[in-house]
Formats: structure tokens, sequence, C-alpha cells
């Protein structure tokens, strides 16, 4: 009875640190998938079977010149996507998620990358479920929007090529056809993270109680995403 009692303890505590190890100390989220550049082409319907569940995304962009512009990423097809994009001739960063019409959504945040040199971190999220979306920037909440038809009547994204850093297959028509283009006069400094999902746990307080999320373990504190600890969702 005391092996089987320790056999038992011993494997409740590495299955708890193996959890651990996947555990994104930043943000407080579990990190499901991780893509570069090199991982453009990817099915987004094998890698992520269930597109009508939270999403949350992370990355860190940093503007190199003045030509700024292009896709960050893009999940979908024309129809139905996901992206994050630097809108040219502007210093906004956009981010769009479900269908072309009144059930998707577009938010913009504006003026963040105002020199060249500088950096974002960018994390945002959607619950298909409500249609609402967040997009943070620095850690600093910088839009909230909701689609106009809930649930997004196709998820977040079709099952179509996923691009990092560029287009592959067709992206979302959200996106103007001058900024469906590879990332240029900037560059990804991290890899993007994918909670598939996960969303803050605050992520808006009307949200209903019927909305299933995993693992989220973030709280929010005015604009900004912050941990448990108290530090900035992105803070360095």
């Amino acid at each position: 009875m005391a092996r089987t009692a320790r056999s038992t303890t011993a494997a409740w505590y590495y299955a708890r640190r193996r959890a651990l190890a996947h555990a994104d100390p930043k943000l407080g989220l579990a990190g499901t998938h991780t893509f570069r550049a090199a991982d453009s082409g990817f099915d987004v319907g094998d890698a992520f079977p269930n597109r009508a569940r939270a999403i949350t995304v992370a990355v860190k962009v940093k503007r190199t010149a003045s030509t700024a512009r292009g896709i960050i990423i893009e999940f979908g097809n024309g129809t139905t996507g996901m992206a994050l994009w630097i809108a040219g001739n502007n210093e906004d960063i956009v981010a769009c998620a479900g269908d072309v019409g009144a059930g998707g959504v577009t938010s913009t945040a504006s003026n963040v990358l105002q020199t060249d040199g500088q950096t974002a971190s960018v994390v945002f999220s959607v619950i298909p479920g409500s249609g609402e979306f967040r997009l943070w920037v620095n850690g600093k909440l910088r839009d909230r929007d909701a689609a106009a038809t809930t649930p997004l009547p196709n998820g977040w994204a079709a099952d179509s090529a996923g691009g990092i850093g560029e287009v592959s297959g067709t992206a979302s028509d959200r996106i103007p056809a001058g900024d469906k283009i590879t990332l240029v006069g900037a560059a990804m400094i991290s890899p993007v993270t994918v909670y598939d999902g996960q969303r803050p746990r605050h992520f808006n307080a009307g949200v209903s109680s019927v909305v299933s999320i995993l693992g989220a373990i973030l709280t929010e504190s005015g604009d900004f995403l912050t941990t448990e600890v108290g530090d900035h969702l992105i803070a360095e």
C-alpha cells in the first residue's frame, strides 16, 4: 500500500512538473503552438481542429524602416480568416478574425510604431462564441471590439494554409490589398506563440458564463493585463 501511495504521489508530481514546464512564465497561459517564418504553409485545420473556441496570440515585432508594412501572421482564407499586420503608410498594427462580413471583427492599435527601431509586443485574443476581440500592445489595451453577428458563424478562421511573415494561400479580405504582402521594413523578433482555447481570465466582465476557457490565469487591471504577481503581461 505504501509503495502504491508513493507511486501515485510521484506520478502526480511529475505530471505537475511537465504541465508547469509548458506554461509561459510571462503570459501565465499554457502555450500550445509556436511558429516561425520557416513554418509558413502549415495547415490551419490540422493545427487547430476546433476554431470555434477562444484563442490568444502573442508576438514581438520591431520596425526597421519607414516602409514598415505587411503580414505578421495570417490563418485561414479570404472569406474567413485571422490575421495580424502592419498597416502601410502609418504606425498602426491591425488584427482581425472571423468572416469578412458581420460575422467577423477588426481591431486597430493606432500609432504604436512611430519610429524606426521601435518594438511592439503584441497580444490579441478572440472569443468566437461572443464575437469579442481585444488587442494589446506593450501590455496596454489598445482596442476592443465585437462582431455584429455572434457567435462567429465559421469560427476565427477557415481551414487553409497559415502564413508567418507572409501570405500563404489566400489571406482575409479584411486586410487591405496593399498590406497583403510579405513583411517589409519590420522584423519578428520573437516566435509567434499561440494559446489555443485560452484568453485572459477577465477578458470582459460581460462574457457569458457558459463560455469554456482553458488554462486562463491572467487578470486585468485597468487597461493593463497583469500576471498573478502583478507584472504587465508583456513587460520586460
